[in-house]
Order: structure tokens, then C-alpha cells, then sequence
């Protein structure tokens, strides 16, 4: 699959951060659509960073909502991984929550060296350690502490 072109434009972070969101979509997920949080004083917030996935038979689009603020493009790729290798399905049983969870983490580890993105470890061990209380469980990370 070939690349979407994106131009960025200079001098105005937030369009430029949401520039590149845009991108990831349409290169990773591109039935998703993107909803930015918007966390300013005063607005509803929203606590954390989802995907809402459509039933198969349904026509409601899939619906990522991101709060940049809450983990940046950390948090977005995760997300992004969750879409595409759940589909329409949710998971049964807890040790499968766990799994698609450490797997979506490793998809977006690797999407984020893809593109050259900086990858949080830390925010990612932590928000993976709240599915995994009971057992000390953690990710195999393919390319934390490798130099």
C-alpha cells in the first residue's frame, strides 16, 4: 500500500499533531474515523483515548476518539492496533482481553518505529499493568532498551 502524501503545515502544533494523526489513519486504519477530544477549561472530557468498533452487521462507522494530551501518538497507535487486529470482534473471556491488549501494544510499537515516531514504554507498561493487577505480567518489547 502506497503512502498518503500529507504536507504539514508550520508554526501551529495542534494542526500539525492532528496532521499526522490523519495520516496514521489513512495509512493504518483507513475505515476509522477520527474524533479529537477537545480537553480545554470548560469542555467535557473525556478520561481516555478509545476505539468504539461497529458490529459487523451494523452501519455505524468505527470511531476512534483521542485525546492527545492523554499519551500523544503513543496512545493513538495503540488504538489504531486495536482496530485492526480486533475487526468487529470483542473479546470473551479476560485472558483474551489481556492478549489483544499486549498485542495491540506490540502493533503500535512497531507502527511507531515504522514512522519514525517517538514510543512511550513507560505510559505503555503502566496502562498495560492496570489489565494485569493480579499477575505480574508484561510486555515483550521488541526494541525497549536495544541501542
Amino acid at each position: 500500500m502506497a503512502r498518503p502524501t500529507i504536507k504539514l503545515k508550520r508554526g501551529n502544533r495542534t494542526k500539525v499533531r492532528r496532521e499526522i494523526a490523519d495520516y496514521l489513519v489513512a495509512r493504518y486504519a483507513p475505515g476509522l474515523t477520527l474524533k479529537v477530544a477537545d480537553c480545554r477549561a470548560g469542555r467535557k472530557r473525556t478520561r481516555v483515548s478509545m476505539v468504539r468498533i461497529a458490529r459487523a452487521d451494523s452501519a455505524d462507522p468505527n470511531v476512534l476518539v483521542w485525546q492527545p494530551q492523554n499519551g500523544g501518538f503513543t496512545t493513538l497507535l495503540h488504538e489504531i492496533g486495536h482496530h485492526r487486529l480486533e475487526g468487529h470482534g470483542t473479546p470473551k473471556s479476560a485472558l483474551a482481553e489481556i492478549v489483544n491488549e499486549a498485542v495491540a501494544w506490540r502493533w503500535a510499537e512497531w507502527a511507531a518505529r515504522q514512522e519514525n515516531l517517538w514510543f512511550d514504554y513507560e505510559m505503555a507498561d503502566r496502562d498495560f499493568a492496570t489489565y494485569t493487577r493480579s499477575a505480574p505480567i508484561k510486555i515483550n518489547w521488541r526494541k525497549k532498551d536495544v541501542f
